[in-house]
This record gives C-alpha cells, structure tokens and sequence, in this order.
C-alpha cells in the first residue's frame, strides 16, 4: 500500500512520461507479485522448493527494481535536483528517490534472492523499453521530450542513450557486488545459487534446518 499509495500522488497517467515513475512501478509490481508468490506457496512454508521458472522470473524483476531505483535516485540527487534547487520537494518525491531504495535494500537483506549477473538483459531492457515509449508518445502526441538528452535531433543523442545504458550496466555489476558480499556473510540466506544449488527456501526456518 506504500507504494501504490505514493504511485497515487504522483500525477497518473501523466506523470509516466518519467523514468523515475516507471522505475517506481516495477518496484510496485515486484512487491505485489512477492506477496502473491508467498501466498500461492504458504503450504510450502518450512521446507525447500524448487526454484521454478516463476520465481526466477521474480528474481529478475528483483534484480531490475534494485538496479533502476538507485540509480534514478543517484541521478535524481547528483545531477538533477542541483540544477534546479527551486524544485519543490514533495514527500512523494522522498519516498521515489530515497526512501524506496531503502525498502529494497531490507527487502534484499532478509529474502532468499540474490542479484544476478545473467539478468543485466532485463536491467538493459526497461531503459529501452521506456525510450520507444517516449519516442511514440513524442512523434503521435507532440509530447515534449521528458529529458533533454532524449531529444534525438541532438548530435549527441547517440551518446546519451549508450551512456545511459552503460551507467545500468555498471551500477548492475555494483549490485552483484553487493550480492556476493550478502553470499559470502550470510550464506543461510541466500542457499539458491545459480550454478550449484536446485532449491530455495520459502522461509526463514529452511534456511536454519540447512545450516
């Protein structure tokens, strides 16, 4: 409700012409679609299951939701609030920019998850998918161009795009730096990796019966 809550006063459908709202709806999605996986596996509380193709899906969009939402708020607070200091800052711009990269760091303390290199494709694909978007919104509906590097009348416009998505690639491989470091200190809570385990746990008491 948090999220769907801070979603709600921050101008919809308007304000999804910005990267930082469509990050703060996958973030949403992940959270509904967690709950809903941990309900639909409550039976299965206690003991390990199989990491099937869905809950690989939900790590990945895990993976994506971490990756993009700090980095809109690095952005947001490095380069884009600076330039304009007049801007008012509204609690809903605290919680997209701040608040909710906290939620997920806890998140990501206390689940089974870890962040994975193979899922830099998803972490490159909704920066993409967001600028054909903007591109069809701008030539069918005149809308102005959310950010001034995304005007592709700019001989620079190529440049742009590459480096914004070699800045998702880099701040992935940040993450994955920080999963190693949680594989490593906390190995009962990440028992799932990639290359050698079959199973995850659905509960924190799978991961004591392991240890």
């Amino acid at each position: 409700m948090f999220f769907i809550t801070s979603l709600a006063y921050s101008g919809l459908p308007y304000a999804w012409i910005y990267y930082t709202v469509w990050g703060f709806t996958l973030q949403t999605i992940y959270f509904v679609w967690a709950l809903v996986d941990q309900w639909h596996r409550r039976s299965s509380w206690g003991r390990d299951v199989a990491m099937d193709r869905k809950l690989r899906y939900l790590n990945a969009c895990f993976d994506a939701s971490v990756t993009v939402s700090a980095l809109v708020s690095m952005l947001f607070w490095v380069a884009v609030h600076p330039v304009d200091p007049t801007f008012v800052l509204y609690w809903n711009v605290y919680v997209q920019h701040g608040a909710n990269v906290l939620i997920l760091l806890v998140e990501f303390s206390l689940n089974s998850f870890t962040i994975r290199w193979k899922s830099v494709g998803f972490v490159v694909l909704f920066p993409v998918l967001y600028a054909v978007v903007t591109w069809i919104g701008h030539i069918s509906w005149h809308q102005s161009w959310p950010y001034f590097f995304m005007d592709l009348s700019s001989p620079y416009a190529p440049l742009w795009y590459a480096a914004v998505a070699a800045v998702h690639v880099v701040l992935h491989l940040v993450m994955v730096g920080l999963s190693q470091m949680k594989r490593t200190f906390e190995p009962n809570q990440c028992p799932h990796h990639a290359t050698t385990a079959d199973y995850l746990p659905v509960s924190p008491a799978s991961s004591d019966n392991r240890a």
